[in-house]
């Protein structure tokens, strides 16, 4: 990728900010601040190859897609498992900061297992929150999640 498109990139996926979050509000150390950079910089990538320009474009068919491009890249279990806690720490800073307006809660749904696998696992609760609250049309935001759910359960 070039510079300016990867730069662009990073700063339509709010690389910069999110780094900072981690580091500052979240506490996290260097090691771990690192790694979810890198493991969001792979969607990134991931979304840049399908013309994917925000995080906001990003649909939970194309997450659950993307957590099974993982594994076809041979990258161990525990590598995915870290993979998607990072996109889930992602998607909740981005809902938090009101930079996309529906979480993407199917991430919860999807493990990696040890023997490479990938499992629909489930969730026992969604925290939804500020983008409904923050939404311009809350009933409309209540009504996309509704939807999205309805479709992944």
């Amino acid at each position: 990728m070039d510079s300016a498109p990867a730069e662009a990139l990073a700063r339509a996926f709010q690389l910069e900010r999110f780094r900072d979050y981690l580091a500052l509000e979240a506490g996290n150390s260097p090691h771990t601040v690192e790694n979810y950079l890198r493991d969001v910089r792979r969607l990134v990538e991931y979304g840049s190859s399908r013309k994917i320009r925000t995080p906001g474009e990003v649909t939970a068919a194309q997450l659950r897609e993307f957590i099974y491009f993982l594994k076809d890249l041979g990258l161990a279990a525990t590598t995915i498992r870290r993979q998607i806690s990072a996109l889930r720490t992602y998607y909740k800073f981005l809902v938090g900061e009101g930079i996309v307006d529906v979480n993407r809660p199917q991430i919860v749904l999807y493990e990696a297992q040890p023997d490479g696998s990938v499992k629909l696992t489930g969730a026992d609760y969604l925290v939804i929150g500020r983008q409904v609250t923050r939404a311009a049309d809350p009933r409309a935001a209540c009504e996309r999640i509704l939807d999205e759910i309805s479709t992944t359960v």
